[in-house]
């Protein structure tokens, strides 16, 4: 059974949006997706991501993301889980190391070209989600199927 946590949106009857596929196309290594609630963020970028053809992890935050475990582990079980490091509890002494080592190992497979963060401002604002998700920005990206990194604002601040 899929997690919903991880599990990307089925779409149907969608129309496509070349004009944003195209700005989508031109943002490199990271997208920003806001608008006002309801205006088809989700499906936006669901449907960029399919209409390209884009492997991607799909994560949807909330505000229950104040905790590097479960993060961690979500991300990876997304990914297939095979040869990623896992977030016990000797490793939380030093996160941004384990942040790198993780993410390294994750881009370093090559099957997540995207990582979507649906809903990211729901994240509380100390959390250390945000740290980690600065170290994923910082890894060296590869030449042939670098990071690509698409997030959305759900609401206003």
């Amino acid at each position: 059974m899929p997690l919903a946590k991880i599990t990307r949106p089925r779409l149907r009857g969608v129309l496509p949006r070349p004009r944003l596929f195209q700005r989508l196309d031109g943002c490199r290594p990271v997208a920003w997706v806001w608008a006002p609630p309801g205006a088809g963020k989700t499906t936006l970028v669901a449907s960029y991501l399919e209409a390209r053809r884009l492997p991607a992890l799909w994560y949807h935050c909330d505000g229950g993301d104040d905790d590097l475990a479960p993060f961690f582990d979500y991300l990876a079980r997304a990914a297939g889980a095979r040869g990623l490091p896992r977030f016990t509890a000797d490793r939380a002494a030093a996160p941004a190391d384990f942040a790198r080592e993780f993410f390294r190992a994750l881009w370093d497979r090559r099957r997540a070209a995207v990582l979507v963060l649906d809903g990211y401002d729901d994240v509380p604002g100390d959390s250390p989600v945000h740290a980690a998700l600065r170290e994923a920005m910082g890894q060296p990206r590869r030449a042939a199927g670098g990071l690509r990194t698409a997030a959305r604002q759900s609401r206003h601040r």
